[in-house]
């Protein structure tokens, strides 16, 4: 055991070298480098989570824009690793890309109400640019996806900052009726009350 938190600890500090060393006297192209599933070391810092390695790659330049192989960028990876701060560092660097899509059409805050963080959520909705209604390949909404998972507090926030109750998806069906075909009676009920 003891052997594994050595090993643990000496990668985690020859990537913290390694970063420093790329920010310090890497190229900007070598700022995005991408590994073999197309992912740069911003993604790869807002997937471990470490908002002061997001914080200090987006300093050196490093592009919010590039995606991976599936169209996520950074703030895809910090939406879906549920890490706030390193939400926070990538919005506040560049706010509209809130709304950059991956290969499904999904946008952070289709992936916020799927996964169900309510303080993501609740941030992603303070930013004036981010596209409440957003449709992905599907023609589901965020809250097409909230009323999906039952996640009653996002229902609520989305409702309250305005999403439509009445946008279909490509089933041509609603969120409420979402959340009817699923027995969710709760939700439906909140979505009713729209």
């Amino acid at each position: 055991m003891y052997f594994l938190f050595i090993q643990c600890l000496c990668l985690w500090l020859q990537f913290c070298r390694c970063l420093e060393y790329l920010c310090r006297y890497g190229s900007p192209a070598g700022m995005n480098i991408r590994d073999n599933s197309y992912r740069t070391p911003l993604v790869a810092a807002a997937q471990a989570k470490i908002p002061g390695h997001v914080q200090r790659l987006l300093m050196a330049k490093a592009d919010l824009g590039i995606s991976d192989s599936q169209g996520r960028t950074a703030l895809h990876y910090a939406v879906l690793y549920n890490s706030l701060p390193c939400a926070q560092a990538i919005v506040e660097t560049s706010p509209n890309d809130i709304n950059l899509i991956d290969t499904a059409g999904q946008s952070a805050l289709h992936l916020v109400c799927i996964h169900g963080s309510q303080q993501l959520l609740q941030y992603l909705l303070s930013i004036s640019s981010c596209h409440l209604n957003l449709q992905d390949k599907t023609g589901n909404t965020a809250l097409h996806y909230a009323a999906m998972e039952n996640r009653l507090d996002l229902v609520k926030m989305l409702l309250s900052k305005g999403a439509s109750v009445v946008l279909k998806n490509k089933g041509n069906i609603t969120p409420l009726q979402c959340s009817l075909e699923m027995g969710f009676d709760e939700c439906s009920k909140i979505l009713q009350t729209f």
